[in-house]
């Protein structure tokens, strides 16, 4: 049986300015290993394993807002978060002003 797994389809402008610094830190290659989940840049936002255990990462590395996003796309059944520019807003998380800066 195949290893099939989900993932929430979200827009950038779901992530504050923070959580872009944070992003872009956590998909430096080497990087993901101590800053912060696994996340890995793409030409139009960012993808991102959204951990089940979220005490571990301070909050430099894991802001509370991506702290949110994560337990969200877990309820949803999802293990990664696609964060695409292009991609619907969720009435279910805050939108941030500068999420077109």
């Amino acid at each position: 049986m195949a290893n099939v797994r989900k993932f929430l389809d979200l827009s950038t402008a779901h992530l504050a300015q923070e959580d872009k610094r944070i992003l872009e830190r956590a998909s430096v290659p080497g990087e993901c290993n101590t800053f912060g989940p696994p996340s890995a840049k793409h030409t139009y936002g960012w993808w991102m394993f959204a951990p089940e255990e979220l005490d571990g990462y301070r909050e430099a590395e894991l802001s509370n807002n991506l702290r949110r996003i994560c337990a969200y796309a877990r309820t949803c059944g999802c293990d990664y978060i696609l964060f695409d520019s292009d991609a619907e807003i969720n009435k279910n998380l805050p939108v941030f002003e500068d999420c077109c800066a």
